[in-house]
C-alpha cells in the first residue's frame, strides 16, 4: 500500500470518526433537549387550565371548566382532566367517571400531598396505557388540578421531532463526509505529489543523472526537504565532476609512463639495445606483464566507473551469438591449450541471435570464459551453452569442471574487488583485479538481464546470464 493510499485512508478515517461522533453527540444532546422540552410543554399545557380551574373552584362551579378542558383533551394528547378539593374528593372529571370508575383504588390525598411538596408530575397506568400526570395547586382553595397525558403520544411527538433532526443530520453528515473525503484525498495527493517528485529525482540521480532537480513551491517541511535534496544533487554533481577530472588526469598521468615502460621493455625484449641473457629477458618479460596488468586495471576501473554512473554507451542489435562465441573461443584457444583445458562452444546452435551490444557481449563472454579457464585444472573442460527460457529470454551459460566456489562465497562473486581466497592459486598461479565479474554484472543488468552463479566446491561451476528479447516494433 503506497503512502498516498495510507494518508487518504487515515485522513478519511478521521473525517468519518469526527462526523460520526459529532452526529451522535448532537443526537444525544437533542434527545435530552427534546425530553426536557416535552416536560416543559406538558407542564405549560396543564398550567394553561389553571386560571379556569381556579375560578371554577372558587365559585363552586366545576362545569365552568368544561370548555377549556374539552379543548385541551381534543387538541392534545391529554387523556383526562380532574379537579380535587382540599379533602381529596374529585369535584370535576373529564371524561366522566375517568377518576372514579374502572381504575384501581387510588388515594387522591396522595396527589394533594405531592402538590404541596412540590412534586407536580408523576406517571401511572390508565385504561391499559401509561400516562404522565401533571398536578397543579389552585391557590388558597387547597384544591388541585390534575391532567393526565398519553405517554405514548407524547413520546411519538418527541420521536417525530428527533427523527426530523436525524434526517437533517444525515444529510449534513453525508455532505460533510463527502467534503471531508475529497479534502483528505486532495491533501494526501498534494503531500505525496512532492514525495513522488522526490522519489523520481532520487531514481534519476541513482541512474546517474546528477543534474536532476525537484521543482516545488511549497513553503513547508516538504519544501525544505526538496531544497535540501536539490542541494545534495548539486553537491553530488560537483563531486562527480571532480572525480571525472581526477580520473582523467590520473589516467593520463599513468598511461603515459606505462606506455613508455612497455615500449622500452619491448625494445629490450627484441634485443634492440644489444644482446641479453635469459635471466635478463625473463625480467623484461615480467616488466611487460606487470605494466599490462596495471594498464588493464586502470581500464577496468574507468569502465566500471562509467557503467555505475550510467554513462557507458550501448548499442543493442540482433547479434549472432554462435559466430561471436566461435570468435571468442578462437581468441582464448592459445590460453586453453597452455592450460590443457578443452574449450568449446558446441552448446550454441548455429545462427543463434541475441539482442545485445556486440562489443559488450564479447567482453562478458571473454571474462566468464577466461575465469573458468583459470580455475579449471588440466584435463578439464569449459563449455559455452545457450537456451531460450519460457519467458522468451536468451540464457547463456559458461560451465566448467574447475575448482568451484564455496557456497558461502557465491553471493559475493559479483561484488567489486572480490576474490575467493579458498581458490586463489590452487589450480595455477593467477593474477586478477577482482573487477571482471562486477563489470559483467553491470553490462548484463544494463541490457535488462540478470547474471548469477551456481557452484559446487571442488566439482565445478556454471555462470548464467540472461538477455531480454528485442523490443517489439
Amino acid at each position: 500500500m503506497n503512502l498516498r493510499t495510507q494518508l487518504s485512508l487515515f485522513a478519511s478515517g478521521l473525517v468519518v470518526l469526527t462526523v460520526l461522533l459529532t452526529a451522535g453527540l448532537q443526537l444525544a444532546l437533542e434527545g435530552r433537549r427534546q425530553s426536557k422540552a416535552q416536560e416543559r410543554r406538558l407542564t405549560e399545557l396543564a398550567g394553561g387550565l389553571v386560571p379556569a380551574a381556579r375560578l371554577a373552584a372558587e365559585e363552586g362551579r366545576p362545569e365552568g371548566l368544561n370548555d377549556p378542558a374539552r379543548a385541551l383533551v381534543e387538541s392534545t394528547e391529554a387523556d383526562y382532566v380532574w379537579v380535587l378539593d382540599s379533602a381529596g374528593q374529585v369535584r370535576y372529571e373529564l371524561p366522566d367517571d375517568s377518576a372514579t370508575h374502572g381504575e384501581p383504588e387510588r388515594s387522591m390525598n396522595a396527589v394533594l400531598d405531592a402538590v404541596k411538596s412540590g412534586e407536580a408530575s408523576g406517571a401511572r397506568d390508565w385504561h391499559g396505557h401509561a400516562v404522565a400526570e401533571r398536578a397543579v395547586g389552585l391557590g388558597k382553595t387547597g384544591a388541585a388540578l390534575v391532567v393526565g397525558f398519553d405517554s405514548a403520544a407524547s413520546s411519538r411527538r418527541a420521536a417525530d421531532a428527533l427523527s426530523e433532526l436525524r434526517r437533517r443530520l444525515l444529510a449534513l453528515s453525508a455532505a460533510a463526509l463527502a467534503a471531508g473525503l475529497l479534502g483528505a484525498a486532495w491533501v494526501a495527493r498534494k503531500m505525496t505529489k512532492t514525495l513522488d517528485k522526490l522519489a523520481a529525482g532520487a531514481q534519476r540521480i541513482g541512474e546517474g543523472h546528477l543534474s536532476a532537480r525537484v521543482l516545488t513551491t511549497r513553503a513547508d517541511e516538504l519544501g525544505d526537504l526538496s531544497s535540501r535534496f536539490n542541494a545534495m544533487g548539486a553537491k553530488l554533481q560537483e563531486l562527480e565532476e571532480l572525480k571525472d577530472a581526477f580520473l582523467a588526469k590520473i589516467t593520463h598521468d599513468l598511461r603515459s609512463p606505462l606506455s613508455a615502460v612497455v615500449g622500452y621493455a619491448g625494445l629490450l625484449e627484441m634485443k634492440a639495445e644489444g644482446p641479453m641473457n635469459d635471466k635478463q629477458l625473463r625480467s623484461v618479460k615480467l616488466i611487460i606483464e606487470s605494466a599490462n596488468y596495471l594498464a588493464e586495471l586502470i581500464d577496468n576501473i574507468l569502465d566500471l566507473t562509467k557503467m555505475e554512473a550510467g554513462r557507458m554507451p550501448y548499442n543493442p542489435v540482433p547479434a549472432d551469438l554462435s559466430a561471436l562465441a566461435k570468435t571468442v573461443v578462437e581468441q582464448l584457444a592459445v590460453k586453453a591449450a597452455e592450460y590443457q583445458v578443452r574449450l568449446e562452444a558446441a552448446g550454441v546452435p548455429p545462427g543463434t541471435k541475441v539482442y545485445a551490444d556486440e562489443q559488450a557481449l564479447r567482453r562478458v563472454l571473454v571474462n566468464l570464459l577466461s575465469n573458468s579457464l583459470k580455475f579449471t585444472p588440466s584435463g578439464g573442460s569449459v563449455r559455452l551453452e545457450w537456451a531460450r527460457t519460457p519467458e522468451g529470454f536468451d540464457r547463456v551459460g559458461v560451465r566448467d569442471t574447475g575448482i568451484g566456489v564455496p557456497a558461502e562465497r557465491v553471493a559475493t562473486l559479483f561484488t567489486k574487488f572480490t576474490q575467493v581466497p579458498e581458490t586463489a592459486n590452487v589450480v595455477r598461479p593467477v593474477r586478477g583485479t577482482g573487477l571482471g565479474l562486477a563489470i559483467c554484472k553491470e553490462i548484463v543488468e544494463a541490457h535488462g538481464g540478470r547474471i548469477w552463479a551456481e557452484s559446487e566446491y571442488k566439482k565445478g561451476s556454471v555462470f548464467f546470464f540472461t538477455l531480454p528479447p528485442p523490443p517489439r516494433g
